[in-house]
Order: structure tokens, then sequence, then C-alpha cells
């Protein structure tokens, strides 16, 4: 199976820092797209169409070099047309500058280098909510409820306060120094601190506990390179608190817990599934234009095939989060609570370009195993598509029975229930609730 990997592309907004929870739950989803490992070879017949095509740009370009009054700043130009380009295709084709590769892959490798701090914005203010254990902003006196005002000589307050600019300035090279203005709730005072940077280890699995006896809780913000391994770990840790001789005290089910989780790495879905379904059931399949379908099947090394399972979603849900719930839906292996999910189901492969930077590319689809598409609509736009995301929720409170699931195309699961495509996965059981985004630097 080829390594992929899911996750959302940045949609800037100068305007996101006024309001807590949406522009939380877009700035969880930086950094777009399934990853596909390998290249479409495209025919020449194509190549020769897609060269006429440009052709218009080509000598617009040539007119500009030939002619303009001054030297032109190509640089930018070529970034401005290359995200202008994809803005015209989907809301996930993406254009990444070589400078900002490494960095949109650093959350799902398992570590990065910073000051580690989980985050939250709150009125304009980025605000801690926890520092990483013994990591270098603990270390150096931060402490859960404090406010950064500035990073040097920087502000972080009001519009200046989005996720792209804070990890700029907040994340480095270890060993690496930076000051940082903090105020404390209970002081009207600020101060200054130095944090030397360090190498920051990311965890997939916030919580994982037993709720009550034989119910276990798994908390999985993100499908990163070592979520299948944590959540395996997690779930036998869980088995093991309650022994099966003892039908008091028995394991009776699971909840997972994937609200605000914007996904990660394809392979991490599809091993996590694996551990709820049994052999070679179809956890999804991907095709487009120019890609065959290409099935994911589960294998017979599932951990807990039998027992009940409870996932707990909302509109923070996407890509890897809507695999694996769709699939647990359509088999009928668990049943879904919360909130309508984000709507991601579109396929992107990575393009390295001559400079270092890269494109990732919309080549197909994916697809639950009874055949629902979960991508939610672009044809307004995508501008519209990130403003239609905020007022979704009025759009999730839709009962089971509504006219507007009804009109849906309508797919079926295992045991023959009715299951709808209309963007997102639905809940079986819909609940009214504000998730709690959290970020990391």
């Amino acid at each position: 199976m080829r390594n992929l990997r899911l996750h959302m592309n940045p949609k800037p907004d100068g305007n996101r820092t006024h309001n807590f929870r949406t522009p939380l739950l877009i700035a969880v989803t930086v950094a777009a797209g399934i990853f596909i490992g390998t290249k479409i070879k495209v025919p020449n017949t194509a190549d020769s169409a897609s060269n006429s095509k440009s052709g218009k740009i080509d000598d617009v370009l040539r007119l500009i070099t030939n002619n303009y009054v001054d030297t032109p700043a190509f640089d930018r130009i070529n970034d401005s047309a290359i995200n202008i380009i994809l803005k015209q295709l989907d809301p996930h084709s993406v254009y990444i500058p070589a400078a900002e590769v490494k960095a949109s892959n650093d959350d799902l490798e398992g570590s990065f280098e910073g000051i580690g701090i989980e985050y939250t914005i709150i009125n304009d203010t980025l605000t801690v909510v926890s520092p990483t254990p013994d990591g270098p902003a603990e270390k150096a006196g931060l402490r859960s409820g404090d406010k950064i005002l500035k990073v040097n000589d920087s502000s972080l307050t009001g519009k200046s306060v989005y996720t792209e600019r804070i990890v700029h300035i907040l994340r480095g090279e270890k060993g690496s120094k930076v000051r940082v203005q903090l105020k404390s709730d209970n002081s009207a005072a600020t101060h200054w601190l130095t944090i030397t940077r360090d190498v920051i280890p990311v965890k997939s699995i916030d919580l994982s506990c037993l709720i009550a006896p034989g119910i276990g809780y798994i908390k999985v913000n993100q499908f990163g390179a070592k979520t299948a391994l944590e959540f395996d770990e997690s779930l036998k840790k869980l088995l093991t608190k309650s022994p099966t001789d003892n039908p008091a005290s028995a394991f009776k089910g699971l909840i997972v817990d994937l609200r605000g989780n914007p996904g990660g790495f394809l392979t991490a879905a599809t091993q996590m599934a694996d551990q709820f379904l049994r052999n070679d059931a179809l956890v999804l399949f991907t095709k487009g234009r120019t890609q065959a379908q290409e099935d994911y099947r589960a294998t017979a090394s599932g951990r807990y095939e039998r027992g009940t399972r409870i996932l707990l979603i909302d509109e923070g849900s996407a890509s890897a989060s809507e695999i694996l719930t769709g699939a647990l839906q359509d088999h009928d292996r668990a049943v879904i609570i919360g909130r309508n999910s984000f709507g991601k189901g579109l396929v992107q492969e990575p393009f390295l370009l001559s400079d270092g930077s890269s494109i990732r590319l919309t080549v197909s689809r994916y697809y639950t195993p009874s055949g629902r598409s979960i991508q939610r609509s672009y044809a307004k736009g995508n501008d519209q598509y990130y403003a239609d995301f905020a007022a979704r929720e009025n759009d999730s409170v839709l009962s089971t029975d509504s006219p507007a699931k009804i009109q849906s195309p309508v797919f079926y699961t295992d045991h023959k229930r009715m299951v709808h495509s209309k963007g997102g996965i639905d809940p079986d059981i819909i609940v009214r609730t504000d998730p709690f985004m959290r970020s990391e630097l």
C-alpha cells in the first residue's frame, strides 16, 4: 500500500481572528491534500494540448521579458500566477514555496523544532493552552493561560494573529533563541522571556483512558507518521485494563474522538480502520479522470474487530478522519455521533518544481466503501467554499428525515441502512456542541 497523506490547504483571511471557533477550525486545516507517491505519466498528446492551451501565458511572459520598462520581479510574478491558476481548479490544489515545503510536512513527521506550546486564539490574542511537558517553553517559565503579545519585535495581536504567521515566527532551528512578551491572566503587567528552541515531539493521541468500567476513550488529534502505532499501544493498554476473565470488568466498548482532527497520512487512517474491520473489508477506493480505481482493504490483524464502537466527529473532522468514519459507518462497525464532517475528499499528488517548491495537484477523489464521494461541492468557487464552512453547523443539525437529506444521493451500508452523499459524513446521532481546537508550536 502506498504511503499517502491527507491534509487541508491554508485559506488566509485577515478577518478570521475575529471569531473564536471558525478561525480555529480553518486554522487547523493547514497544509493541503492526500499525497500520492507516484507521478502520473501524461501521454504526449496531452502534453501537446497543454502546451497549446498555455501558449497565451507564455506569450505574456515573453512580452514582459522583452518590453517591460523595468526589470520584472519574476519570482513574485511566478508565485502569484501559479496561485491564481490553481485557485481556478479546486480548493485543495495548492502551491507551496520552497521555503515552506519542509515546514508544511513537519506536523505529521513525528517531531518539529520550536518552543513547545499548545495554543488557541482568543479575542485576537495568542493564548497558551499548555506548554509541552519539559519542553523549551515550560523550562523558560511559560504557563497555561499566558498571552503572547510580541515575539522579538513583532506584534501578535489583532489582525496579525493567524496560524501561518504564528508558525513562521515561533518555530525555528534547535538551539536558536526567541524572545516573547507575555501577559498573565492574574496580572496587568507584561514581562519578557527568552526561550531556546528544541525538538518537539508530535503526539497524535491526546488522551487514552477508561471513562467507565469496560468503556475506553481515545482522543486522536491527527493522522501522523506514528498515529497507528500510538493508537495500537493505547488500545492494547485499554484492553489489558479490562481483563476478559472478569465479566464485570470486561471491555465493553470504545469511543474514538475525531472532533477537530484535520487528517494526515492515509496509511494511518487505513491502519486504524484495520483494527476494527474484518479481513478484506474495503476501507476506501480512489479514482480520477486519468487514474483507474484503486481499492484499499483491511487485513486480518485487527485488535478490536468485535465489540461496540462510537466515533465522535464534527465539522473540523476532515480527510483521513472522514475515511475512517465513512468506512466504519458503511460497514456498520460504529455509531457516528456529532455533526456533519468537513467534506474533503480530493486526492493531491505532489509535483516538485525546479526551485524546490511544490505543487500539490488534485488527481482523483476518494470514496467510502458504499461508493459515497465525501467531497463537498466547490461549484460556486473556492471563496464561497470556505465561506460556507462557517455556516455548516446549521446544515449539520438536520434530522435524519430531512428533505434535504432525501434529495441527496442515497447509498446503503452493509446492513442496508440508508446513508447520503451531500458533502462530508452525516452522523447517525446529531449533537450540537462546540469543538475545542488546539495548535502546536
